[in-house]
C-alpha cells in the first residue's frame, strides 16, 4: 500500500500551512487504510474459524477492503490548496 503512495509526485504548495494540512490528511488516510485492511484480515480469520458465519464475514472483509482502497486513494488525491479555501 505505501509503495503506491511513494510513487505519487508531491504537489506544489502555495503555503507552508497548505503543505502541513496535506501531510496531516495523507497521514490519517494511510492510517485508516492500514486499519481497515487489518479489520478485513480479522474478518477472514474469523470466517475460517466460524464456518457457519463464513459468507457474512467474507462479505464484511470485502467491505473493509473497499474502505481501505478508498482511504488509500484519498491519501494521494487531495488538492492541498483547495482544502485551505
Amino acid at each position: 500500500m505505501a509503495s503506491a503512495l511513494a510513487m505519487l509526485p508531491e504537489p506544489k504548495f502555495q503555503s507552508r500551512v497548505a503543505k502541513l494540512h496535506y501531510e496531516i490528511d495523507r497521514h490519517w488516510a494511510m492510517r485508516n487504510s492500514i486499519l481497515f485492511s487489518h479489520y478485513a484480515e480479522q474478518c477472514r480469520l474469523l470466517a475460517d474459524a466460524m464456518p457457519e458465519h463464513r459468507a457474512t464475514l467474507l462479505e464484511m472483509a470485502r467491505a473493509w477492503e473497499a474502505c481501505a482502497d478508498a482511504a488509500e486513494s484519498d491519501a494521494g488525491a487531495a488538492d492541498p490548496d483547495q482544502t485551505m479555501q
